[in-house]
């Protein structure tokens, strides 16, 4: 839209009075055009499509009547012609262009909340949160491997060897004789394996050696299993983060999408509409100019070649809206099973060591 009705009007009333009235009232009318054409460069920023009709067929009854122009009228077409030109064909262009600024604006906003995702994703909080769980999945595992290797010495030296050489502290299976048998044989057979027993093996000092081995074997394991079951915690801290850092990464991107897609589609049915008017008074400014011109010529230009080519539908192919490729949303999965459910229990702990499994489920995401 270039131009205003006031303008158009103005104009008009200008036209008929330096045709109909005496040079004083041509003379007013002319000063009243140039004050139309001053206000419209100043900036008459909505224009009236019927206005450039109505002028349009005024144009085209005056070459019809085959009135010629005076030299006062020839100076104010040929001004205002240059107008037409200059700054409303200019406007029309520039309107054009912001329009399609606007649409491309609009879907560069849309492919923005994808960049968004794709930027938490490859160095922002989801990246973290996903390389901590990563890395302390891998730590558990680790540390539970490690805990299992530590069992087995447990058991060898508070099982196997303790339980033997406490079965070794059993005293001498002779039956004592009884007092009456002191000077026989069997008393005396006891005595020695009573002294060789109490005096000659010492058993005692290897149960306490196998006691100290148990009670060492045992700390280090458990002191590991410690470290695991902390490490094992922190993993499912880790876990539930990520869950929410995904969960509002997915929400946002989808707030996001519907707030500037609804947008966008709201403004791309307003740019048009907006478009097919400015096509139209396109083709109306380039009929005018061209009648203007045939004016300006005179009776040798007011041939029906020449005034049909005037009528012809001017070609538009720059004012055409290019409409930005639809955006597709990047897909945005959340985690499906989290800390402490069945599956999720099943799926992160079934390929610990037997020896040395996960702690029961100790942080269950607040859920």
């Amino acid at each position: 839209m270039v131009l205003s009705s006031v303008v158009f009007f103005a104009l008009l009333s200008g036209v008929s009075a330096t045709s109909d009235c005496n040079v004083a009232d041509g003379g007013h009318a002319m000063l009243q055009m140039a004050r139309a054409r001053e206000a419209m460069a100043v900036g008459a920023e909505s224009g009236d499509t019927s206005s450039l009709l109505a002028m349009k067929a005024q144009l085209k009854s005056k070459i019809e009547r085959g009135e010629a122009l005076t030299d006062q009228e020839k100076e104010f077409f040929q001004d205002f012609m240059n107008f037409l030109i200059n700054t409303s064909l200019k406007n029309i262009n520039e309107t054009h262009e912001s329009d399609q600024n606007e649409l491309n604006t609009a879907a560069e906003a849309i492919q923005s909340c994808n960049q968004q995702l794709s930027d938490n994703q490859g160095h922002g909080p989801w990246f973290f949160a996903v390389s901590n769980v990563s890395y302390l999945e891998s730590h558990h595992l680790e540390c539970r491997q490690n805990e299992s290797t530590l069992w087995p010495a447990t058991n060898q030296s508070c099982t196997s060897k303790l339980d033997w050489e406490t079965s070794r502290l059993t005293p001498p299976q002779t039956v004592y004789p009884g007092v009456d048998a002191w000077n026989a044989s069997s008393m005396i057979d006891w005595l020695d394996e009573f002294h060789h027993w109490h005096c000659v093996s010492n058993h005692s000092g290897d149960f306490e050696t196998e006691s100290q081995n148990c009670m060492q074997h045992s700390a280090t394991a458990l002191g590991k299993r410690g470290e695991c079951n902390n490490v094992q915690k922190s993993y499912e801290t880790n876990y539930c983060n990520m869950k929410t850092v995904k969960g509002h990464a997915c929400s946002t991107l989808d707030t996001c999408f519907d707030t500037n897609r609804g947008f966008f589609e709201t403004l791309k049915a307003d740019k048009i509409a907006d478009n097919e008017f400015l096509k139209v008074e396109y083709r109306i400014v380039k009929t005018i100019i061209c009648y203007i011109g045939l004016l300006m010529e005179g009776d040798a230009a007011m041939t029906e070649e020449r005034k049909s080519a005037c009528e012809i539908d001017w070609p538009y192919p720059f004012l055409e809206l290019v409409m930005p490729a639809n955006v597709t949303k990047l897909p945005c999965a959340n985690a499906t099973s989290w800390p402490c459910q069945a599956a999720w229990v099943e799926g992160a702990y079934n390929g610990l060591p037997a020896l040395a499994p996960a702690h029961e489920c100790m942080v269950a995401c607040g859920i």
